[in-house]
Parts: C-alpha cells; sequence; structure tokens
C-alpha cells in the first residue's frame, strides 16, 4: 500500500481527503498538499518531539483552519500509531464520505487499512505525500459493470508494476481501496473471479501470478 490512488484522485468530488502525519517516523515536505481545498492535514507529533521544521510550521500556517498538530499523550510503543488509529475512525464516524491518507514508512498500519477497506472506508499509507502539487479532482461519469471495472482495475495495476499485490488478500483489499464503497468483499471476491476467467491473473496458492494485458481488457 505505497502507492497513491483512489484517495487522491479517483475518488467522489466533494469530499473531505484527510491526511495523518506520522512525524515521529516521517518529516514530509506537505507543500504539494496545499492545493486543494478539500485536504485536512493532521500532524501527529511525539510526546517527546519538541522541535518541528520551519518549512513545515509555514505550511501548516498556510492552510490555517485546515491543518492541525496532534500532540499525543504520553509515551510507549505504538502509543502515537494509536493515537492516528483513534483520529480515522473519530473522523470517518462524523463523515462516512470521508477519504483517508496515512503518511508513514510504519507497514503496522496496513493490517488497519486492510481492515477499513473491507469495511468501505477509503484509506491508504505511503511512505512521502505527492512530489508534484494535487490537481483539484474533475467530475467523472460513475464506471459500472464487471468491464468497466476490470479496465479501471488493470489501469490500476499496470500503474504499480513490481508494487502491485502479491496475494489474494492484498488485492482484495486493493479493489476495496479502488473502488470504495461501489463494491462490498464480496464483490470484491467476484471482481477477482473475473480477473481469473479472463486470465489475467492466475494462482500458485495463494500468490498472484499477473498476465496483464498492454491495453485495457
Amino acid at each position: 500500500m505505497n502507492h497513491i490512488g483512489q484517495s487522491f484522485s479517483e475518488s467522489k468530488t466533494g469530499t473531505t481527503l484527510h491526511v495523518l502525519i506520522d512525524y515521529e517516523n516521517v518529516q514530509p515536505d506537505i507543500l504539494a498538499l496545499c492545493a486543494r481545498d478539500d485536504v485536512r492535514v493532521h500532524v501527529f507529533v511525539g510526546a517527546l518531539q519538541t522541535k518541528i521544521s520551519i518549512d513545515l510550521a509555514q505550511a501548516i500556517q498556510g492552510l490555517g483552519s485546515r491543518a492541525s498538530y496532534v500532540r499525543i499523550s504520553g509515551n510507549g510503543p505504538n502509543a502515537l500509531d494509536f493515537h492516528v488509529a483513534y483520529s480515522v475512525g473519530h473522523l470517518s464516524a462524523l463523515d462516512p464520505d470521508a477519504r483517508f491518507l496515512i503518511v508513514s514508512k510504519d507497514t503496522g498500519f496496513d493490517p488497519l487499512i486492510l481492515h477499513l477497506c473491507e469495511k468501505g472506508i477509503v484509506c491508504e499509507r505511503v511512505p512521502s505525500p505527492p512530489e508534484k502539487p494535487v490537481a483539484p479532482e474533475k467530475k467523472s461519469v460513475p464506471q459500472n459493470g464487471s468491464e468497466e471495472r476490470v479496465k479501471k482495475l488493470v489501469a490500476c495495476l499496470r500503474r504499480q508494476g513490481a508494487a502491485k499485490p502479491k496475494r489474494r488478500k492484498s488485492l482484495q483489499a486493493e479493489i476495496l481501496c479502488l473502488f470504495g464503497k461501489q463494491l462490498d468483499t464480496g464483490g470484491a471476491g467476484a471482481l477477482i473471479d473475473e480477473m481469473q476467467r479472463r486470465g489475467i491473473v492466475s494462482f500458485n496458492g495463494d500468490k498472484i501470478v499477473y498476465a496483464l494485458p498492454k491495453t485495457a481488457a
């Protein structure tokens, strides 16, 4: 889950994208996050962290009410991670259509993200924000039906290159994140079965073997 997908560019116009930064783990440049009004930035700072970069402070100040610091309470293993997890749950309860991007190199977030995707909550993790400014979202006609979904999934997988999901469970999570609330777990499984029927994927045990077409399926 180290690519930028639906959270940034393929979700419904008008929904809020919450970017949660694990500042104990990464100290990213967030300038690219300032280009879109629907972005909210939450910077999680460890209890013992007493300094932040001037660049970050200026970027946060420029975002005004669209950005905030979250100083965690106390120390301990994964203390900041628990604060991030709570915030995702709290914000998704307040706004069920919100999207979430966790900025961290910590792969320990991935089981949480898988669970969120299974519940229809769009969430991804990336080790750093995009280097280029995030463009405003464009309205698009919803794509329905297995044919359009296969095309969309194949295009997404081709973009990922070697970072494609390697096992059925991770591919299912990828599909749930890509299509959001358009598909449930059963629908994601059916789409995998359709990909297998077309010979686009096959399985060696639980491991995926890809035969992605050069053009849309």
